[in-house]
């Protein structure tokens, strides 16, 4: 098994209109894990790849409405990504299969959660944006 080998991906977009000027979009992205090769003991051969990280998802919601202003629209928007807050697991350690838990002994860097929690080990979490998009005709 391939390191980016995916096996299932689900992936729906959904946009609702409330009028010319605005609606809401609602994304939602669902995908197994990419597989990993887990640690079992000192001495004990295991397949490369022949585990997987767990699944992923995300709920992304646009909403917006439009407000013409002579020849100028202004386009209000709130904006969210990973609303569920999900933990995307994107590497997990040999030991435990899990993004935030290496199954070290406490003490030492390896065993330091400054080390083990890295943010980098997971995908992009909850993050909500409101704005203005100025459009001049």
């Amino acid at each position: 098994t391939l390191d980016f080998d995916r096996r299932h991906t689900l992936s729906s977009a959904f946009q609702f209109l409330f009028n010319r000027l605005g609606g809401v979009g609602v994304n939602l992205k669902v995908a197994g894990g990419l597989p990993y090769t887990p640690y079992l003991g000192e001495g004990v051969v295991v397949e490369a790849n022949s585990a997987r990280m767990g699944w992923t998802m995300s709920l992304d919601v646009l909403i917006h409405q439009g407000i013409s202003v002579g020849g100028t629209t202004l386009d209000l928007f709130v904006s969210g990504t990973n609303l569920t807050d999900a933990l995307n697991p994107r590497y997990v350690y040999a030991r435990t299969g899990e993004p935030w838990d290496s199954g070290e002994e406490a003490g030492g860097l390896m065993g330091s959660p400054d080390y083990t929690i890295d943010p980098s080990n997971v995908g992009s979490r909850r993050m909500v944006k409101a704005g203005v998009r100025i459009k001049i005709r």
